[in-house]
């Protein structure tokens, strides 16, 4: 199943299901005012580290970064 997966999208299930988590985790950094760590346990993920390791690899910057880039106030 993994293979036909990634024939089809270019990318493993578990690929798919970090971006999925990650991009849910920059809609929630941006749209709410809830703790980063919240939002990690909020996403899926069981341990701080390796949700900001997965957020970096996807995003290429950290989660507190993220946030204060692209914060309401920054998007005008």
């Amino acid at each position: 199943m993994n293979n036909i997966f990634k024939e089809r999208y270019n990318m493993t299930p578990m690929q798919y299901l970090t971006e999925v988590r990650i991009r849910v985790a920059q809609k929630l950094l941006v749209e709410t005012g809830k703790d980063i760590i919240s939002i990690c346990f909020e996403v899926g993920y069981d341990s701080v580290s390796t949700f900001y390791r997965s957020f970096k690899a996807v995003a290429k910057l950290s989660p507190k970064t993220y946030r204060e880039l692209n914060a309401p106030e920054h998007a005008e």
